[in-house]
């Protein structure tokens, strides 16, 4: 593998948010009308993987939802823990990883992860730094 791009701290993000962690999130209701298996065809699976991934549409909704303001605020604290499953439905569901955390020294969810040396919260935030909602502030 190429050092360059697999990293130890991607390495291990990719192990700890497995698709058996990520399907919670991403395909979390998914009706059975639309569940794939193994005898669905090429089209049938193209269009599940659209609507899940691209669309969103299985996905399990933050309770903090459509409140921009609350949900940067709370990424600006899961940053600094090690639960990754919370950071990613905060960024998935519409938290802005470049929102203004209030700190004057650590201003940004990645410099609080930095700051709180979680390196997976860092990686995390790195690789989905196109993802997010607007850029709300708050203080």
């Amino acid at each position: 593998m190429d050092n360059k791009i697999w990293t130890e701290e991607l390495i291990e993000l990719f192990l700890t948010l497995s698709n058996e962690v990520s399907n919670k999130f991403w395909a979390a209701n998914v009706p059975p009308s639309e569940a794939i298996d193994e005898g669905s065809s090429a089209q049938e699976r193209k269009t599940y993987v659209v609507a899940k991934y691209r669309e969103g549409k299985y996905r399990r909704y933050h309770p903090l939802f459509g409140n921009q303001q609350e949900l940067n605020k709370a990424l600006c604290v899961a940053v600094t823990t090690s639960d990754l499953t919370e950071t990613q439905s905060l960024v998935f569901c519409g938290a802005d990883i470049s929102c203004t955390c209030g700190d004057q020294f650590f201003s940004q969810p990645l410099d609080l992860a930095q700051q709180a040396r979680q390196k997976l919260q860092e990686e995390f935030l790195r690789q989905n730094r196109t993802s997010g909602g607007g850029s709300c502030l708050y203080s």
